[in-house]
């Protein structure tokens, strides 16, 4: 805002009339030192309620330091321009003769109604036909005005591409070497992108998808697995091969079902293994404590029993994935069935994760509010809560941690402070932390149940 005398502030504020339209005002624009209107009578009060107003149109919104008192003082005649809006039937690329439907009906006036529409075509409908008889870049406008004489535009660019008679197939890998038309971006130019992956990748281009006329002479093997951007020169039969966003250089990744850990129960383990380009990348392991090779046993669905055999580790799965780019990954899971206890014991030997409960995940939005003494709709803030915390419980055993220490979960002595350390009640967590099966007791009970300790201080 403005100064404009000794105390008081102004500033111009467009006011659409919007449902429950409401504002306030903030001295530092941190909302440490805001005010609102607690009894609707132009006088603020310190963090009161939202100032709410109905009005439409350019207003003055003034405000004396001394005395608090506000006021709106109307500066234009409340008429609001229309909103201009065009849909089409069509993409924003089409061929040499195309016709195109252009509707401008989604249009529409905050305060008022559509009067009229013009066309950069010159038609003056709510909806037009365009056929594009040129190649190049079109574009297409449409003016709308309300019923007060207002007005406003909108366009929409049209990329109109040059057609072919011609046709020429992609026949590769990829798509099991079935006839895939390319598309003519430019004159003689035929182009398709492809995804390579698995054994020998490879392919060829066909004129008339029945093998008659096809190059190269020899398949066109891909040398490393990823997107590419395959085009073909109809003119010299010229192929360009183009990897998109670089070499695949990430390896396989393997998750183990249930997660590595302590348990009371014997498990029954399955793995699977996922590549970023690579469908079916390999998976090797062994369970003799050695590092498997590409020439160890090869993964295909078994399931692995975990039982109570020492008072250590009872199995220890160590897997090898390996993707079609040569990317390689070793990783080891290791399970202890039957000595689970996380009740005592000293937490010295504990490998502890450190967290913020609600700075960490987030798993129920419904409790993400600003100030647990003033809820507001519309106004979240606090992120992580217990059930987000017990929906990562495998990422942090994953990483190879023990146990698992929060910050003191219970109110703070401010309803904006989040972090536990000015609690004032003890016997009380704090309502933003807690959901419906996500309670600072489900949480504990779910640590448990996977091995973990917990810790609060």
């Amino acid at each position: 805002m403005t100064r404009v005398s000794e105390s008081l502030w102004r500033v111009s504020v467009n006011f659409d009339g919007q449902s429950n339209q409401r504002f306030k005002f903030d001295v530092l624009g941190d909302w440490t030192q805001n005010y609102g209107d607690n009894d609707n009578d132009g006088v603020l009060d310190f963090s009161g309620d939202d100032i709410i107003t109905s009005v439409v149109g350019t207003y003055d919104v003034e405000v004396d330091d001394q005395t608090l008192a506000y006021t709106l003082i109307q500066t234009g005649d409340g008429n609001q321009a229309p909103v201009a809006q065009i849909d089409s039937s069509a993409s924003s690329s089409v061929d040499v003769g195309t016709t195109v439907t252009f509707s401008a009906a989604n249009s529409y006036d905050p305060d008022g109604t559509i009067a009229s529409f013009l066309w950069n075509t010159g038609e003056t409908t709510e909806s037009i036909d365009v056929t594009f008889n040129q190649a190049g870049q079109q574009e297409v406008s449409v003016t709308v005005q309300d019923n007060q004489g207002l007005s406003a535009q909108a366009s929409l660019l049209i990329s109109v591409g040059a057609t072919s008679s011609d046709s020429w197939y992609f026949r590769g890998t990829p798509n099991n070497w079935a006839a895939l038309k390319m598309t003519s971006s430019a004159a003689d130019l035929y182009c398709t992108e492809q995804s390579f992956g698995g054994a020998d990748p490879r392919f060829k281009v066909d004129h008339y998808g029945d093998w008659t006329e096809s190059y190269p002479a020899e398949d066109y093997r891909i040398a490393n697995a990823g997107d590419y951007e395959i085009c073909f020169n109809a003119v010299d039969k010229s192929l360009v091969v183009t990897q998109q966003g670089g070499a695949d250089t990430t390896p396989p990744s393997v998750v183990a079902s249930p997660s590595a850990g302590s348990y009371t129960y014997s498990q029954s383990i399955t793995l699977s293994v996922n590549d970023n380009q690579d469908s079916a990348p390999k998976l090797y392991f062994t369970t003799d404590g050695s590092e498997p090779t590409e020439q160890s046993s090869q993964y295909n669905n078994q399931v692995f029993t975990a039982n109570d055999i020492t008072s250590g580790v009872d199995l220890e799965i160590r897997t090898l994935a390996v993707d079609a780019s040569g990317n390689r990954k070793l990783q080891s899971f290791q399970y202890r069935i039957g000595d689970t206890s996380i009740g005592g014991g000293d937490f010295r030997s504990e490998t502890i994760y450190f967290l913020m409960t609600a700075r960490f995940y987030d798993g129920d939005s419904s409790n993400n509010y600003y100030n647990r003494d003033r809820y507001k709709e519309g106004d979240p803030q606090w992120r992580g809560d217990f059930k987000g915390l017990i929906q990562q419980l495998d990422y942090i055993k994953d990483l190879g941690f023990t146990a698992i220490w929060v910050t003191p979960p219970v109110e703070n002595r401010s309803g904006l402070d989040y972090h536990g350390y000015h609690a004032y009640d003890f016997y009380t967590v704090d309502p933003r932390l807690e959901s419906e099966g996500g309670s600072y007791q489900d949480f504990i009970n779910a640590a448990h149940a996977k091995g973990l300790r917990s810790f609060k201080m």
